[in-house]
């Protein structure tokens, strides 16, 4: 059996998820190749993978939501946030909206959306945990200005109300980042 035969066989089977030391233990001189082709095969499917996932997306607008603050941190936080989700490309639009202290506020930012034709908007608060904000005021903004673009004519637009962020292992990761900064 020739190498490049061999190569076929030992590709197909690194595509069924077989074995990796198996292309060591073949002696195949074109084993490079075999790897060469496997990556860039991977590359290729992780790229069709993003497209699909973007293809998904590309209706859904999406708005930050954070609480505001007399300070300009919270705003440049939930910007530099906001331009990093936009940078992604999975959505057709990513915005970012206040509770109260900063403009935009939550209504403006849906209306302004509907406006432009948008159906399906995701709204995602910015915060950590549940609480008064996330569970009753939030939620009494998005059902007000709901029921106005209802009366409008747009029962057509769609908001989706997304959960805090909540305890999740990467923002562990993030914690332990910062406490090694803290500590030099």
């Amino acid at each position: 059996m020739r190498d490049f035969e061999k190569s076929q066989i030992i590709l197909s089977i690194f595509r069924e998820g077989g074995d990796a030391d198996l292309r060591v233990r073949s002696g195949i001189k074109g084993a490079g190749m075999v790897l060469g082709i496997l990556k860039n095969e991977r590359r290729w499917m992780e790229s069709m993978e993003e497209i699909e996932e973007a293809e998904r997306y590309e209706d859904y607008a999406v708005v930050l939501i954070a609480h505001g603050s007399k300070l300009p941190y919270n705003r440049e936080v939930l910007k530099e946030l906001r331009d990093m989700m936009e940078r992604r490309g999975l959505f057709k639009t990513v915005r970012m909206a206040f509770m109260q202290l900063n403009k935009p506020s939550i209504d403006e930012v849906i209306r302004e959306l509907a406006s432009e034709g948008m159906k399906n908007i995701v709204a995602l608060p910015v915060f950590l945990a549940n609480g008064a904000h996330t569970t009753e005021d939030i939620p009494n903004i998005l059902r007000a200005v709901q029921k106005e673009l209802a009366e409008s004519g747009r029962k057509d637009v769609r908001i989706i109300y997304g959960e805090p962020i909540g305890a999740d292992e990467r923002i562990v990761d993030i914690l332990i980042d910062r406490i090694k900064d803290a500590l030099g």
